[in-house]
């Protein structure tokens, strides 16, 4: 699999997990959505940046979003054992 490696500048420092026990599935709750606006979005939140480890899109392409060894922002209660993965659209409607 090709995952495309981005280039975020982060906000805030990152912690490291030292535990990885789950798997977290998001949608992005969005029709449509790059990883860049993921990020955004994320730092209007107030976040470091994406919350996600790994974003997919609708075409297949698979986007790196914070690195795999840092605790996400995606779960309340479970960031610090989980990696997020996200995919493309809204699946509320």
């Amino acid at each position: 699999m090709n995952i495309i490696e981005t280039n975020f500048k982060w906000n805030n420092g990152l912690s490291r997990r030292s535990t990885t026990k789950t798997i977290v599935l998001h949608h992005a709750a969005a029709v449509t959505a790059t990883v860049t606006q993921i990020d955004q979005w994320h730092k209007g939140n107030g976040w470091s940046g994406i919350g996600y480890h790994f974003y997919v899109r609708k075409n297949g392409e698979v986007y790196r979003g914070r690195p795999i060894w840092a605790v996400g922002s995606h779960a309340q209660g479970r960031n610090s054992d989980s990696i997020g993965i996200c995919a493309e659209g809204n699946f509320d409607i």
